[in-house]
């Protein structure tokens, strides 16, 4: 990792991958540093010119770190880093950094749109939606309510903790599975991941808020053919805590009877993906915790965070 030149403004790379919106707050927040882009593959050879690195949503593997002979700093912009080559990102002294959501209010936006969507969902949105400029039947099709239903909350972090008052406000039953909640909630019962599959037979609505990588997805074939028939699924955490395969045919086989999904295994997705095509599906290109407000905290953390870098003063991860 070479030293900052003194004089010489410091290079901040953005990897093209979704979130168009960022390179330009970071300008309007950085004035002083050059804001360059680059395609996910372009990544490895632009890396070299970089002394900040923000990847967004590309893969930053070992290869790309060893290439960045100036990278001071990998900066995420949010909170996921299990994109990042961590173990190679310590032998190589790159600090590696993500923004405490605590601060920006992420975690309430996310809650927010599990309820939007399972509201959508219940009153079949996205088949009116499809349906009705077609000449649909007037008051159909049957729609779901959360109110004097079962919610089953799969993680317990700040999305999972903010969700489940959302959810019980709207008359829910609210259960949760976590390994670390110990019923600080009034109303939410907690189980652990050993209960999973009894878990979510009971539920009518399944929600992933778990943030941490899990393989195999904690949702597999398994797990999906135990939910209830007619089963909502809701998934704003990650991708891959999701047997993509096996919800597909849960979908076109009707046996769950919609799923909501702000995030992908494989992102950004090029949109040819036939699970995309899967009836009441109800996807969104991972913008769940991306509201104005909340996307300047980011900005506001992410330029104290470089700053900081600027400055040779230690940076928190």
């Amino acid at each position: 990792m070479s030293e900052l030149t003194p004089g010489v403004p410091m290079r901040i790379l953005v990897s093209r991958a979704g979130f168009p919106h960022v390179p330009t707050m970071l300008a309007e927040a950085l004035p002083e540093v050059v804001v360059t882009q680059c395609t996910v593959a372009e990544l490895t050879a632009a890396v070299r010119d970089a002394d900040v690195l923000v990847p967004l949503l590309a893969p930053v593997t070992g290869q790309v770190l060893a290439n960045g002979q100036r990278l001071r700093l990998v900066q995420q912009w949010g909170s996921g880093l299990d994109r990042v080559d961590l173990e190679a990102a310590r032998e190589l002294g790159v600090p590696v950094s993500a923004v405490d959501t605590s601060a920006t209010g992420s975690a309430a936006a996310v809650a927010e749109w599990c309820m939007m969507a399972a509201i959508a969902l219940g009153r079949n949105v996205p088949t009116v939606s499809a349906t009705f400029p077609a000449g649909s039947a007037w008051g159909s099709p049957l729609g779901a309510t959360l109110h004097g239903s079962a919610a089953l909350v799969i993680g317990m972090g700040a999305v999972g903790r903010a969700l489940c008052p959302l959810l019980q406000v709207l008359g829910a039953r609210v259960m949760a599975v976590s390994a670390s909640y110990r019923g600080e909630l009034p109303g939410v019962d907690g189980h652990g991941y050993d209960d999973l599959v009894e878990s979510v037979g009971q539920a009518d609505w399944v929600f992933i808020c778990l943030r941490r990588p899990m393989q195999p997805p904690i949702l597999g074939e398994r797990e999906l053919r135990s939910m209830k028939p007619g089963a909502f699924l809701v998934n704003a955490a990650r991708g891959h805590l999701v047997d993509e395969g096996a919800l597909e045919h849960a979908l076109r086989t009707g046996h769950l009877g919609g799923a909501a999904l702000d995030v992908f295994r494989h992102e950004p997705m090029t949109g040819a993906e036939s699970l995309l095509t899967a009836p009441n599906l109800l996807a969104s290109p991972h913008v769940a915790g991306v509201v104005d407000a909340v996307e300047r905290r980011v900005a506001a953390l992410v330029r104290a965070n470089i700053r900081r870098v600027g400055r040779h003063q230690a940076v928190w991860t």
